[in-house]
């Protein structure tokens, strides 16, 4: 399914994913979140014409009535498709590719914020976008993620 949005334009699958989330995410969301997608670079954006993790944040933020700042995370510089890659190489891949958008900083200082991505594989893009947050002074810093690869590299 997730394969149909990101490579069929399946949109029609954003509010499921996303009620699906957020049943699934209740437990671990702080009270006031504010939800921000893991970000694409602007290349790879521009391909593929959508964000899918920042559709699914933003239907996510709605249904739920909290915060979601689309554009609270950037990706600095371009990164190779992971896919073929270890967790190792993924983590040194992404090593200071994202920062907190210095618009979008008050977003982000002393907030909670869940960070939003459609698959979890190694943990790698999360851990490097959780330094950006925290680097920018994020109360605290928790994940949700629509799925989990099931096989780990």
């Amino acid at each position: 399914m997730i394969i149909a949005l990101k490579g069929k334009d399946r949109h029609d699958l954003i509010a499921p994913f996303a009620h699906w989330m957020l049943r699934r995410g209740a437990e671990i969301f702080p009270p006031s979140p504010v939800l921000i997608p893991i970000p694409l670079h602007w290349q790879r954006q521009w391909r593929r014409r959508f964000n899918q993790s920042a559709l699914i944040a933003q239907k996510m933020a709605h249904v739920a009535g909290i915060d979601c700042c689309l554009d609270g995370l950037k990706k600095c510089r371009r990164t190779p498709e992971l896919k073929e890659h270890t967790a190792e190489e993924r983590r040194t891949l992404l090593h200071g590719s994202m920062a907190v958008n210095p618009a979008r900083a008050r977003y982000v200082a002393g907030r909670e914020v869940v960070l939003v991505d459609d698959v979890f594989t190694t943990g790698a893009t999360f851990s490097e976008a959780a330094r950006a947050c925290f680097a920018a002074g994020a109360k605290s810093v928790r994940v949700i993620a629509l799925a989990r690869t099931a096989k780990i590299i």
